[in-house]
């Protein structure tokens, strides 16, 4: 079949392959090893870039959030004025209720007196 000088070239053939598999291999595994260095890197610019753009948010949450607490203040030193308006207020309410529930009671008498004169027009002789 094969003679040894035959056989021995064969050999050196696969060897020559086997080495050169094995230098692509690791070429190929140094471009991935990179590849993936790369990875994390962008990733871990994403992870911060994201942290700052938080930061700057809450920032600015806290800024906005404490200018209108301090408006807030400002209305809510205001609050015990306004209760004592309040029950002013109510106090005319009552007063306009009690007008109107009056009125209603002088318009019905009114109505009756009308209804008893119109009976009574009617009634009389003419």
């Amino acid at each position: 079949m094969f003679s040894a000088g035959e056989a021995h070239g064969h050999e050196l053939n696969q060897d020559d392959r086997k080495r050169s598999q094995i230098g692509e291999d690791s070429e190929r595994e140094r471009a991935e090893g990179e590849d993936v260095a790369a990875y994390y890197k962008q990733r871990s610019a994403g992870v911060w870039a994201c942290l700052a753009a938080l930061t700057v948010i809450l920032a600015v949450v806290v800024v906005y959030g404490y200018t209108i607490l301090r408006q807030e203040g400002v209305q809510l030193e205001q609050i015990p004025g306004m209760t004592k308006s309040l029950s002013a207020i109510g106090q005319q309410l009552g007063s306009v209720e009690r007008r109107l529930a009056d009125s209603r009671a002088d318009q019905q008498k009114l109505a009756s007196q009308v209804q008893n004169t119109d009976a009574g027009s009617k009634a009389a002789p003419t």
